[in-house]
């Protein structure tokens, strides 16, 4: 039996308490003058209705196209997931290395289409590439799931980061759907 004490379970306690306090400052970093981790005016995006409703549309379709063309698919989810987690590492990992050591924030080039690269960038792009390094070689082993625990809450905190809901009903309207679409698809 599983024991009251058990530190794998005070573990997993730890790690989704930790989660939900690192997207809740991610979430309201725009409302604190001066947070690191707040995003520029055009890097947030606004959630209204019709975006709220086709979540629920992009998902199906997504899952469609992974369920007829998994063969195929896996590796663009693999990229994107690679990519995207490095990337997302990385921007977080950034914007805490120029808040704590401002001398990182040295702009070495500009690069089209990206723009300024600060030292903080190259700094942060270490741990975050080995991330992702670390689950390609480890994503089949019983330690993969801790790289992609990581990539994942990268990924959501910088989700919540972008996304605004701009009123409750919005909210209310994209729960909802997406409660649906989770029990439809979990069930067909």
């Amino acid at each position: 039996g599983i024991s009251f004490w058990d530190p794998s379970l005070a573990a997993e306690l730890f790690g989704a308490t930790a989660l939900v306090v690192a997207g809740a400052l991610f979430a309201t970093a725009d409302l604190r003058p001066g947070s690191p981790i707040a995003a520029k005016e055009e890097e947030v995006l606004e959630v209204g209705s019709g975006m709220a409703l086709s979540f629920c549309a992009v998902g199906s379709g997504a899952l469609m196209t992974l369920f007829f063309f998994m063969k195929f698919a896996i590796y663009v989810v693999m990229f994107s997931f690679c990519f995207g987690g490095a990337s997302t590492v990385a921007q977080i990992g950034s914007a805490c290395l120029q808040y704590l050591y401002p001398s990182l924030r040295r702009q070495l080039c500009s690069l089209p289409e990206i723009g300024p690269v600060v030292s903080a960038d190259i700094v942060a792009s270490v741990p975050a590439i080995s991330l992702v390094a670390g689950w390609l070689k480890y994503r089949h082993s019983s330690i993969g799931w801790f790289f992609q625990d990581v990539i994942g809450v990268g990924f959501l905190c910088m989700l919540q980061r972008t996304l605004r809901l701009p009123n409750i009903k919005v909210a209310t309207l994209l729960l909802s759907v997406m409660f649906w679409f989770d029990i439809f698809w979990v069930f067909i």
